[in-house]
């Protein structure tokens, strides 16, 4: 996990591979990026759902954009069955269970 730097990483995946491997794959986000509730945040605040529908296909247009200045990194490792099910609670789990999981 010391990999991971968690206040950049959004998504993790765990994936296991016909010949019974396991890999953690995730992505860094540029430190100076946002996600895209964050971005669209005080547009969508008062909008209804319909109207933040209507204009989804825009935003998510215009966030791409702002990604693709602001590129992430993308990593992946081989990791044990036990690593996997350690990088699941410790996504999943709050951080106070951390300890009591084994993953602190």
């Amino acid at each position: 996990m010391s990999d991971i730097d968690t206040s950049l990483c959004e998504t993790a995946t765990i994936a296991k591979t016909e010949d019974g491997r396991y890999l953690l794959i995730w992505k860094h986000n540029h430190p100076e990026s946002t996600n895209f509730f964050e971005y669209f945040e005080e547009e969508m605040e008062n909008e209804t759902r319909e109207e933040s529908r209507e204009r989804e296909a825009e935003r998510l247009a215009e966030f791409r954009k702002v990604v693709s200045v602001l590129p992430g990194q993308e990593f992946s490792k081989d990791i044990t069955r036990k690593q996997a099910w350690e990088t699941i609670a410790y996504f999943w789990l709050p951080e106070e269970w951390h300890r009591d999981a084994g993953i602190a």
